[in-house]
Formats: C-alpha cells, structure tokens, sequence
C-alpha cells in the first residue's frame, strides 16, 4: 500500500495530464499482477518501475524529458504511448503545458 501511495504521490507531483490516470493504472496494475511473460513473473521494485526501460523514466527528470528508443516491452511500449500522447498535446494547444496542468483521478481498489 505504502508503494501506492508514493505512486500516486508522484503523479500529482509531476502534475501531468488527465491522461497519466490511465498510466498509472497500468503501472500498478502490471507491478502487481500475476501475468506471467516469458515463463518469468515480473518483481520490479517500486524504484525499478519507475525507472523502467527506455520510456518509464517517471524518477529522473533528465531521464524523463529524453526518453527515446525501442521499447522493451508492452510495459514500456505503454509508457512511450503516453510520451507520444503528451507530446500531441502541444501541437494541438500551443497553450497548454501538459508538465504542468492540473488534473483531478480517481483510484478504485475494487478495479483491481
């Protein structure tokens, strides 16, 4: 639970679009499912997941504004659709500055 809360935490610290609800569901979702991928279970660490792959460079802000590559994985692929999302963002709203736009979520535990 306490690996939640500070997830959560840094979500609304990076104060990023409505759109890192979704991505965040995932990333927990993923951390904390069973799904099994190449006969292995993922145990990623809290700090391990949010620094994961090419594009899931949630705790490093050099890390996170750079973000390129192939993806590793479906996990990572997620967060380089987010990237790609957020940057879509601009082209459509030079006004808007998704790094630091307000946005309210929501967490259902019976969702998971």
């Amino acid at each position: 639970m306490k690996s939640f809360i500070l997830l959560l935490n840094l979500a609304r610290a990076k104060s990023e679009p409505e759109g890192l609800r979704e991505l965040v569901s995932k990333l927990i979702t993923f951390k904390y499912s069973n799904d099994v991928e190449n006969g292995t279970r993922y145990t990623l660490t809290l700090r391990e997941l949010l620094s994961y792959g090419c594009y899931c460079q949630f705790d490093d802000e050099i890390n996170y504004r750079h973000r390129h590559g192939i993806p590793l994985d479906e996990l990572d692929q997620h967060c380089q659709n987010f990237k790609r999302c957020s940057s879509c963002v601009t082209i459509d709203d030079k006004s808007c500055e998704y790094t630091t736009a307000n946005f309210a979520y929501f967490y259902n535990q019976a969702s998971f």
